[in-house]
């Protein structure tokens, strides 16, 4: 289980001794390239069912029946192409080759410095950088061959018409609705400075202080029954 609250301190989170994560601000990430950056974010987080039409394509079966941190381990030197350093400090990712564990029977990544990503290394990785950035993780359970086989065909359609379109920003209509949301502690200028994971954890928590106001707002003006409402919703400060 990853400590969240680090989150929220802009420190690396050390995953073990010799792996770290960094929490990058968004002026480091605006600098890199947004584009670039969160590419490699979710090529590292990538599921299966993040890859239907690639699994398919290259081994002619179903993305359900193929293991994410197997995926993760064959795809790894797509992430080695890249420039790392945003998330991984000096970390040495180019060296990393894929080998048998004996004691744990299982494929580990090894560099040169005898650093080891193995499948609880790789859990606690994704799991935190899912956690800073607000993705959530894609697992689909088809009912049939047939509903996959539509899925596959959906998101090739998916992947052709988005090839043919300009990048658009993620982070810009965020940028803009935080600075200017009332009560928000973020400026225009100070906005660049905070890292992904407070920056991420600060628009969450705005829109359910924001949903409390308006339920709340709704109660009182009769419009909403309080009977109907779920007590978690009117707890703006939990998770």
């Amino acid at each position: 289980m990853i400590d969240d609250l680090v989150a929220l301190t802009g420190d690396v989170y050390k995953i073990t001794p010799k792996i770290e994560v960094r929490n990058p601000t968004l002026r480091e990430i605006h600098k890199y390239g947004e584009q670039q950056y969160f590419g490699l974010a979710q090529t590292i987080c990538a599921t299966p069912a993040d890859r239907k039409v690639e699994i398919w394509d290259a081994m002619g079966v179903y993305w359900d029946t193929v293991d994410e941190y197997e995926l993760f381990v064959s795809t790894f030197k797509a992430i080695q192409q890249r420039d790392t350093k945003i998330l991984f400090g000096d970390l040495d990712i180019a060296s990393f080759q894929p080998m048998i564990s004996k004691n744990l029977n299982d494929f580990v990544l090894v560099n040169k410095d005898g650093t080891v990503i193995d499948r609880a290394v790789y859990k606690l990785l994704t799991d935190y950088l899912r956690h800073i950035h607000m993705f959530k993780k894609n697992v689909v359970k088809p009912y049939d061959d047939y509903t996959r086989d539509i899925m596959i065909e959906a998101d090739r359609d998916d992947r052709e018409d988005a090839a043919n379109k300009p990048f658009v920003s993620m982070l810009k209509p965020l940028v803009s609705s935080l600075t200017n949301m009332p009560g928000s502690q973020f400026r225009w200028d100070t906005v660049w400075d905070a890292p992904i994971g407070v920056f991420m954890d600060g628009l969450t928590r705005m829109q359910k202080r924001d949903h409390y106001y308006f339920t709340m707002l709704g109660i009182y003006s009769g419009c909403v029954d309080a009977k109907k409402i779920n007590k978690k919703e009117l707890d703006w400060m939990s998770e």
